[in-house]
């Protein structure tokens, strides 16, 4: 689809934009301005939806925004993932796929009946890889041994069994159970160079450390892992019945996404300068019923309602000991992170008609209310002790000049370091609860024959975010404040849209 484009960010987080709208944001609680369905169910964060092409029927792309004919509220548009069904008769594929760093990628599916009402599919995906980056090699006092080592390998494995039940023709309900797992290594950056400030002190290796054309790798004696072990899991039901007068559908789900990434290279030296690490983990029940049938002979309508519980938590952790804040004011070896957790609600009532006003013009009106509560409580933690001292410096110092009336708390090993209004370590607890409408307009003429017109007007909106994100806690993030500085307050996200096209 022209205008349709994905990258993937730092952290592997994928970013999906749909003629220039989409949303960046490196948490795993943050929901995507362009919404992903496999058949029509939502995956509501981007990490999920890592690994979830194999055994694909289609790709559905829709522009945006979109929310008036089944699932989320997006601004971006919307991609649904149409999955190959079970078949009335025996089938059965392979496909294997060879590549450089002998990557391989094997897919299969066996499709079938079990019985006159039943029928069957099952299919695998396997994404295997050597690592493509090379480690420096031998670096004095740092590395020393050949420079053989590699990091960048591939290791996912998916697999899904698709039940149809049949048992009368206007009735027919789709089991599908899926899983997801990823162990592959996550990436490191190149080091491209340092522009230390004359004002700044600076570790002498780092400042000695030049350029060079490959890629750092683990340290020997401390064999760092870099593997990530990401799992999915979902159980899904959708069930249709012809009631004559309309068609009733209903899709239930239940989806569990796990994180985990020890290590993650930030600086592309062989010095401990900047490393992170991931921990979450994700819980979603969802529920939707719509119902759409034909009037006055080639009208069509339909209306719709689904509710979302998301569960989420985040652990984050930083690891730089070379930080000039150190050299400046002498500070001990300093291990900081953040955690939060989320909990979020979210209503939808959706409606569309369609009627031809004519041969050749037809007319669609859509409206969509959402309702999104979320709820959130985090903090940046001390994770070794070391900042215990200096938070409890910063409020001695505050009591001593008379800012500070309560009494003196030093954060724990693993506890908050989040000053709260009192400057009191505290654990923040913040809600976001917003509501919206979104609409769309449209006239469709085929007045000449093999050129069709369309003229549509549509506004959607997209609610704020209340992420993960070590400077975030403290204020909602929207949509479209994501290029201005972290933790600044933007305005509702609206997407206005006037189309002609031929």
């Amino acid at each position: 689809m022209p205008g349709f484009t994905f990258e993937g960010a730092s952290g592997n987080a994928p970013i999906y934009s749909i003629r220039g709208v989409g949303f960046h944001d490196l948490s795993l609680a943050s929901g995507q301005a362009v919404a992903v369905y496999a058949d029509e169910t939502p995956i509501p964060f981007g990490y999920e939806t890592i690994g979830v092409d194999f055994d694909v029927e289609r790709v559905e792309v829709l522009k945006g925004p979109q929310g008036t004919l089944f699932g989320q509220n997006s601004t971006g548009g919307a991609i649904n993932y149409v999955m190959a069904k079970p078949t009335a008769n025996l089938e059965y594929g392979l496909n294997l796929t060879y590549g450089r760093f002998n990557t391989t990628d094997i897919s299969g599916f066996v499709s079938g009946p079990l019985s006159d009402t039943l029928r069957a599919r099952v299919a695998v995906r396997s994404i295997q890889g050597d690592g493509w980056q090379k480690r420096y090699g031998p670096v004095p006092n740092q590395l020393q041994g050949p420079a053989d080592d590699t990091i960048g390998r591939q290791n996912q494995l998916g697999g899904r069994i698709l039940l149809e039940w049949r048992p009368t023709s206007d009735f027919k309900v789709l089991l599908n159970v899926n899983t997801r797992r990823d162990r592959s290594d996550t990436q490191v950056p190149q080091f491209n160079g340092l522009r230390p400030s004359s004002s700044q002190p600076v570790v002498p290796e780092i400042l000695a450390f030049r350029c060079r054309p490959k890629t750092t790798g683990p340290l020997p004696g401390i064999r760092i892992d870099y593997a990530q072990n990401n799992r999915w899991a979902e159980a899904s039901a959708r069930i249709e019945y012809d009631a004559g007068a309309a068609t009733i559908t209903s899709l239930t789900a239940y989806q569990r996404y796990k994180r985990y990434a020890p290590a993650r290279e930030h600086d592309g030296t062989p010095y401990p300068a900047l490393r992170y690490g991931y921990r979450g983990d994700v819980e979603t029940f969802y529920q939707e019923l719509r119902a759409g049938g034909t009037f006055g002979g080639e009208g069509s309508w339909l209306v719709g309602a689904n509710y979302e519980h998301d569960k989420t938590k985040e652990l984050f952790h930083t690891y730089n000991p070379l930080a000039t804040s150190r050299l400046l004011f002498g500070l001990p070896n300093l291990s900081s992170g953040s955690k939060s957790d989320n909990q979020i609600k979210t209503y939808g009532i959706f409606g569309n008609v369609e009627y031809p006003l004519s041969e050749s013009l037809s007319i669609q009106v859509g409206a969509r209310y959402t309702k999104a509560d979320r709820n959130t409580q985090g903090c940046s933690l001390d994770d070794n002790g070391g900042l215990a001292a200096i938070f409890t410096a910063i409020q001695t110092n505050l009591v001593n000049a008379g800012v500070k009336k309560t009494p003196i708390v030093t954060p724990q090993v693993g506890g908050c370091i989040t000053l709260d209004p009192t400057a009191t370590p505290a654990l923040f607890k913040g809600e976001l609860n917003e509501d919206n409408v979104s609409w769309r307009v449209g006239l469709n003429s085929t007045a000449a024959p093999g050129t069709p017109v369309l003229c549509e007007r549509q506004q959607g909106l997209q609610g704020g975010q209340l992420s993960a994100g070590l400077r975030d806690l403290l204020r909602p993030i929207y949509p479209g404040s994501a290029g201005r500085p972290a933790g600044l307050r933007g305005g509702r996200e609206v997407a206005r849209l006037a189309e002609l096209a031929v």
